[in-house]
């Protein structure tokens, strides 16, 4: 939310120069997200398994940030949120929408109580199918890359490709195969059917 109040170029430059206008927006922002968690988990309490929850903290390359200051200026306005609907739904799930390269922060996250990130993009650096399958503190949500395998792949190359990350990630539990994102117009219909 502060990248689309203060776009992503500035949002950046404030959590290096001004981190106090971050720590301000990210006050504005929790004190809204707590009010609709507060409203909404109550009521859907009893009928919803998994809460989903979305800021995107990644790029390709790595977080937006380091994690030393994900520490200082985002966690602090996130785990509230989660604590908070974890406390009002013992029952559920809390998932994370971040793309990209989240490998870093996998262990903050987790110990917010996250069980599930989602899209798990395989292409971003770090987060190979490898290197996730030692990690069993969250799910991971994702995992079949869009960028080139579901698109330009050939549908046997594709169920091959799924199998291999199928017998990194499944054995032990954890794993929710699925791509790595919203399925876009580019991928053929029979390479869906192939995954």
């Amino acid at each position: 939310v502060g990248c689309k109040l203060r776009g992503y170029d500035q949002i950046c430059l404030d959590m290096l120069a001004e981190p106090d206008i971050v720590r301000l927006i990210n006050e504005r922002i929790l004190a809204a997200r707590l009010r609709e968690v507060e409203q909404v988990v109550p009521a859907l309490a009893p009928y919803i398994d998994i809460f989903c929850f979305g800021d995107d903290l990644a790029m390709q390359t790595g977080p937006f940030m380091s994690p030393r200051a994900y520490r200082e200026l985002i966690r602090p306005y996130q785990e509230p949120v989660y604590q908070l609907t974890r406390s009002l739904a013992p029952d559920s799930f809390i998932f994370h929408h971040s793309c990209g390269s989240m490998f870093r922060l996998l262990p903050e996250l987790a110990e917010m109580g996250v069980s599930i990130l989602n899209p798990t993009q395989t292409s971003a650096c770090e987060m190979e199918p490898e290197r996730l399958a030692a990690y069993r503190d969250i799910c991971f949500h994702g995992g079949i890359d869009l960028q080139e395998v579901l698109p330009h792949y050939a549908p046997d190359a594709v169920t091959r490709e799924v199998e291999r990350v199928l017998g990194l990630m499944a054995p032990g539990g954890g794993y929710l195969c699925a791509p790595c994102h919203c399925l876009p117009e580019d991928v053929p219909v029979e390479n869906i059917l192939a995954m």
